[in-house]
């Protein structure tokens, strides 16, 4: 029984691992190319900013527009990736170039892709405070 119960709680673990939504960001000179890799969905409404064009989902969806955003709407599907292209999420003010993106699917493992250019300033420059932060030491 102490067997069964280890190897029900380490699965369970295992499970919150795999069933993670994972978002990339790609920023290519003034837009973003934005990919969210959500996996299994039901039910599920996805906002995404108002400027998204060229929109590709690998299931069958509705898109609804509002003012401030869109809302892609998902019955159900298996491997469910969202695709698609923004200039919202780009601020240049003041001389500095800002990445602003708002998150409204939850807890995901995030990866963002800067131009060959960029680079980080400063630590802390990341806001809410993340778990942990890796590059690729290009730069």
């Amino acid at each position: 029984m102490k067997k069964l119960l280890m190897f029900l709680i380490v699965s369970i673990f295992l499970i919150s691992f795999v069933s993670a939504v994972e978002t990339s960001y790609t920023i290519v000179n003034d837009v973003v190319l934005v990919e969210h890799d959500l996996g299994s969905v039901n039910n599920l409404e996805l906002r995404i900013p108002y400027d998204s064009r060229t929109i590709e989902v690998n299931v069958a969806y509705d898109l609804e527009e509002f003012g401030e955003y869109k809302i892609v709407k998902i019955n159900s599907g298996e491997n469910v990736v969202v695709k698609y292209i923004t200039e919202s999420m780009i601020d240049k003010s003041a001389g500095d170039f800002y990445f602003i993106a708002k998150n409204y699917i939850g807890e995901q493992n995030v990866f963002l892709t800067l131009p060959d250019s960029a680079i980080l300033v400063e630590k802390g420059l990341v806001f809410p405070d993340v778990d942990e932060i890796n590059s690729d030491g290009r730069s």
